[in-house]
């Protein structure tokens, strides 16, 4: 790889050195494609996101026209006059969520470390990516095997990718100086640091007296903590201290990339954590396509439609791995059944449906309350009304927290308003709390209703 590499380079002059020097530091698709020869991407969907990384990665706070800086939760800088800007990135926290296969740790994990760690020969780059190999990079998998498979990658490419020594010969480490082992690997650099320039974890791993620029975190939310509640909160808060090992919180990295596999999963709360601060972005494995009115693949050369088909059998797998929204895993319910209607003062129900238009008022409707008492998290509660024609209609969803007795108050504030011809309870969580309660409340109040108990399918996962 050394003789090859002296080859290439023997055969370009410096400009055209500094040129792709340039090049493979701040244009993610062509060091992926080119220079480490992932060939298999494709420019319109990983070209896009290449894109999408390189524009993030560029981007710096400026002060508008508000006196504030832009972005959302950024502070006032008062040194910075409008519009100039402020030196500082924009992101400190980027969020990246692919079906899987669709080479998303190629192009980010192990791409974007190889990047990390080049020289910026422009003297253009902010920190953290003006560091080069004086950077230190964290990469954590759900597995601490999983962030080494990433390791040993990174390290083929600094030790035997003739093209990236041309380029970079300076990066190319020593064994005898430079660590070099399975969980890390540390490059020629000019600063002494116990951390190496890449490190690897596991979700769970502890990190004590070291500290990084950046973290990529990459797939660290499996099926084991989807289907284990504990080993979920473990992860969860695990990834709440992991700011700890950042060097400096103001301006240090934190770099996420996945595949949804439910709603409450650590892509959930991370989105929830952290906001409006948090870039993403986030693709399924089918997209609509306004010229075609279809969904098409967005990597159809390794996802055909036909292949498609076999996978979106499994539905909840489908749900969560491909079309990168767990929702539709969850219930038998889909989402193209839903529809709109208006409301009006003498028609509560105005709405446009294959019968003509249709207009009802509230005795027009079969109406029921539907419950999910969850006595121990947050109740739902659905009011529906049917049509002859079997239309639902969804007249109004109360989700809060309540105590017992306000859900109760509940009930009653709901039969007044709708008088409907049943409410509905968990079998179960009425017999057992709400039964006597109920039955005490509608003699003291003179209001009575039918209550229909029922039973949950055994097959449904309850969240």
């Amino acid at each position: 790889a050394q003789e090859e590499a002296k080859k290439r380079r023997d055969a370009l002059d410096e400009d055209e050195i500094r040129e792709l020097q340039t090049l493979a530091k701040t244009d993610t698709f062509f060091l992926a494609y080119s220079i480490l020869g992932y060939t298999k991407l494709t420019t319109k969907f990983h070209g896009h996101f290449c894109a999408w990384l390189d524009k993030t990665r560029v981007e710096k706070k400026v002060k508008n026209f508000q006196g504030r800086e832009s972005g959302p939760g950024l502070s006032f800088d008062s040194n910075c006059r409008e519009g100039e800007e402020t030196g500082e990135l924009l992101w400190l926290y980027r969020l990246t969520l692919l079906a899987r296969s669709h080479f998303k740790s190629t192009i980010k994990t192990i791409t974007g470390s190889v990047q990390l760690a080049l020289p910026d020969v422009s003297g253009k780059e902010f920190y953290p990516f003006d560091l080069g190999t004086n950077i230190r990079v964290l990469l954590g998998h759900e597995a601490h095997a999983g962030s080494q498979r990433f390791l040993y990658e990174i390290t083929g490419h600094f030790t035997g990718n003739p093209k990236l020594i041309a380029l970079f010969p300076e990066c190319v480490p020593n064994p005898r100086v430079q660590r070099i082992n399975k969980s890390e690997l540390e490059l020629p650099r000019s600063s002494f640091w116990a951390e190496p320039t890449f490190d690897t974890i596991g979700v769970g791993g502890r990190s004590q007296g070291r500290h990084y620029d950046y973290i990529k975190l990459d797939d660290i939310f499996v099926d084991k903590a989807r289907d284990s509640r504990v080993e979920k909160e473990s992860l969860i808060q695990w990834f709440d201290n992991i700011q700890s090992f950042l060097i400096e919180l103001k301006t240090s990295h934190i770099d996420v990339v996945g595949t949804r596999w439910s709603v409450d999963d650590v892509y959930s709360h991370m989105m929830k954590i952290y906001g409006k601060k948090l870039v993403r972005y986030i693709r399924r494995v089918e997209e609509f396509n306004e010229k075609t009115g279809k969904a098409e693949p967005v990597f159809p050369e390794h996802f055909p439609p036909e292949s498609l088909d076999i996978l979106r059998k499994n539905k909840r797998v489908w749900a969560a791995q491909y079309a990168n929204d767990p929702h539709e895993g969850l219930a038998e319910f889909d989402v193209t059944w839903k529809r709109f209607y208006s409301r009006t003062p003498t028609n509560p129900v105005n709405a446009l449906t294959p019968y003509g238009s249709l207009r009802w008022r509230l005795k027009d409707l079969d109406i029921l309350i539907l419950n999910d008492p969850a006595v121990s998290k947050t109740p739902g509660i659905v009011v529906t009304g049917t049509d002859k024609f079997m239309n639902v209609f969804i007249l109004e969803t109360v989700k809060r927290e309540m105590s017992p007795m306000e859900f109760v108050e509940t009930q009653f504030s709901l039969v007044q308003k709708y008088w409907p011809r049943a409410v509905c309870i968990e079998e179960v969580v009425f017999s057992e709390v709400y039964r006597h309660w109920l039955q005490r409340e509608m003699l003291i109040r003179n209001i009575r209703f039918n209550i229909l108990p029922y039973k949950p399918p055994k097959d449904k996962v309850k969240f």
